[in-house]
């Protein structure tokens, strides 16, 4: 397993965050309450500033396919990045 998949604990770790904190999600596209936890985290980079960007875990609607997606360092199942060494000089 790579360090972009998420591991069964992880996996469990996710869905009792998100039970804890929303409950059942109902998709905005459709209402359906249908979801798929992505097995891989997702990072979105900025293309404009081509920055390290922001880990995510992915949840899928069953029905429609639209994409739901956590900060996966606030879900708790990423450490963040250390800074780079501009950032460190920044400080």
């Amino acid at each position: 397993m790579n360090d972009r998949q998420l591991s069964n604990e992880e996996k469990q770790a996710v869905w009792a965050w998100i039970e804890e904190r929303v409950g059942a999600l109902e998709c905005s596209v459709c209402s359906n309450r249908d979801w798929i936890l992505g097995d891989l985290k997702a990072r979105f980079i900025s293309e404009l500033t081509k920055a390290r960007g922001y880990p995510a875990v992915v949840l899928v609607c069953r029905h429609c396919a639209h994409m739901l997606a956590f900060n996966a360092i606030l879900v708790g199942v990423e450490e963040p990045d250390p800074p780079s060494a501009e950032e460190a000089s920044d400080e």
